[in-house]
């Protein structure tokens, strides 16, 4: 009993110690081959980045290089987001691209440029408001904010920046507790470990969606999983906490942008969840869920009433990409195919002309 007492107590010390080691290495910011630091942003991907199918620009965007100053004279729309605005697919199928050829096409005087962050959550989006977005004379400002992981990310406790090589999501202050294994860096390292076990794992059995670019199956519906905590009618202290500094967060965007005389407005983007019922089902399946405990079309409720009430313009795209007719997502990876895109493209494009492109 007492080698019994003697090894837990070892154990549990060792945990200790671990946790403490992995909330000082926070405060570590180390860059990394695709991240760098960046006190204003928290982080960006490497300037001048060249990789098969990607090179960024001079500010780490997936994008041309741009001059400071606006010197075209046509109008400058910037989109701001993580990766559904960096971009999953080629530049050229990215919906920011689509909406460039959409202006050329019908010979409008706009320039777009792609903002997008991979990995990036709002505080971040922030930063790159008061700094990129300032530094190069944008005339309009849209935010994809991606409603699946999003609204959780805008919790006030937790920022992302680059950690052990990579973006990742961490605690403002290292010695911050609550009862949730999100506050805890063992717990999340243990649930990654445990994911890339079973995403080898499946992909050895040769599991549908084990593929380049592409979770296992398994690893997909997991990912999923986590996330539709937004999504639960009966929310949770942490969610709740999330959707207010969510709406406090897009509402100090567009007052910066508003002080700079600049236009506003919010795209927000669906999880596959939310628009696809045979993930759905699926998810509910694999993890013996209720549906009736859900309302997938809340978020986007909840979020733009908040925005209308604060008088900033707002683009829901749940309701064009549920239940579609084609494939709107890549399989097993979260995010838009080349069809996703184009129809965000479509809706974006028509909403501009039609809420903000004529505004004075």
């Amino acid at each position: 009993m007492k080698r019994l007492l003697k090894i837990s107590s070892i154990f549990l010390i060792t945990l200790l110690l671990l946790e403490i080691a992995l909330r000082l290495s926070t405060l570590i910011h180390l860059d990394s081959a695709l991240f760098i630091d960046d006190p204003d942003v928290g982080y960006r991907m490497r300037p001048h980045l060249s990789l098969p199918d990607l090179e960024t620009n001079d500010r780490g965007f997936n994008d041309i290089d741009r001059t400071a100053e606006n010197r075209s004279g046509k109008t400058r729309l910037a989109f701001i987001g993580d990766s559904y605005v960096f971009g999953a697919v080629p530049r050229s199928q990215n919906f920011v691209s689509r909406i460039q050829a959409r202006a050329d096409s019908a010979g409008a005087p706009v320039d777009v440029l792609n903002m997008g962050i991979a990995g990036a959550g709002p505080e971040n989006y922030v930063g790159v408001v008061q700094k990129d977005v300032m530094d190069r004379d944008v005339d309009i400002v849209s935010v994809l904010f991606f409603v699946g992981n999003d609204i959780r990310e805008a919790h006030p406790d937790f920022v992302t920046r680059v950690w052990l090589g990579t973006a990742r999501e961490v605690l403002r202050k290292p010695y911050r507790m609550r009862l949730s294994s999100e506050y805890f860096y063992i717990a999340r390292l243990f649930r990654a470990t445990r994911r890339l076990l079973k995403e080898r794992m499946e992909q050895d059995q040769g599991v549908v969606g084990a593929r380049d670019g592409s979770f296992s199956r398994g690893v997909f519906l997991e990912i999923e999983h986590q996330r539709s905590a937004i999504f639960k009618i009966e929310q949770s202290a942490l969610v709740q906490e999330s959707y207010v500094e969510a709406i406090r967060t897009l509402q100090r965007m567009a007052d910066l942008t508003k002080q700079a005389g600049k236009r506003f407005f919010v795209v927000l983007a669906p999880d596959e969840m939310q628009v696809n019922s045979e993930v759905r089902a699926s998810l509910m399946d694999q993890y013996d869920l209720d549906a009736a405990d859900y309302d997938f079309e809340q978020a986007q409720q909840i979020l733009k009433e908040a925005l209308a009430a604060r008088g900033i313009l707002v683009l829901d795209l749940l309701p064009f990409f549920t239940d579609a007719p084609t494939p709107l997502y890549i399989p097993s990876n979260t995010h838009w195919n080349k069809e996703g895109n184009d129809l965000a493209a479509d809706k974006i494009w028509t909403f501009l002309n039609e809420h903000v492109l004529a505004m004075r």
